[in-house]
């Protein structure tokens, strides 16, 4: 036994309303055809993707640079051994935003490893 409307329904309603199981319509068994697919560092979780695209640090640890790389890649983290003006010897730094933000300073670094620090980025 079903149930009888006894008011007229609105006429703005979609034309398949109340056909269905009550599920969502379609879909994809195709991970790339999706919307919105979640994000790591505001990077899209499409494809391969390295640990430096993600902007994570890799298992090999921190690298040192005297020379600022010319082209990072976004979440690349180093510490800097050079001596380039605005830059602070022996503090380690991460590019983000298209810049070079400083995450610890030479004396916080000089205090912890390298799988320290790489372990508070992980």
């Amino acid at each position: 036994m079903g149930y009888e409307y006894t008011t007229p329904l609105p006429s703005n309603l979609p034309e398949n309303w109340g056909t269905g199981g009550g599920g969502g319509g379609g879909g994809t068994d195709n991970y790339n055809d999706l919307s919105n697919k979640p994000k790591i560092n505001s990077v899209e979780l499409a494809g391969n993707k390295t640990s430096d695209q993600l902007g994570v640090i890799g298992l090999k640890g921190i690298q040192a640079y005297e020379t600022l790389p010319a082209s990072p890649s976004a979440g690349m983290t180093i510490m800097y051994t050079g001596e380039q003006g605005a830059y602070e010897t022996g503090a380690v730094y991460r590019y983000q935003s298209n810049e070079w933000v400083k995450i610890m300073s030479a004396a916080e670094a000089a205090t912890i490893s390298a799988a320290q620090i790489e372990a508070l980025f992980a």
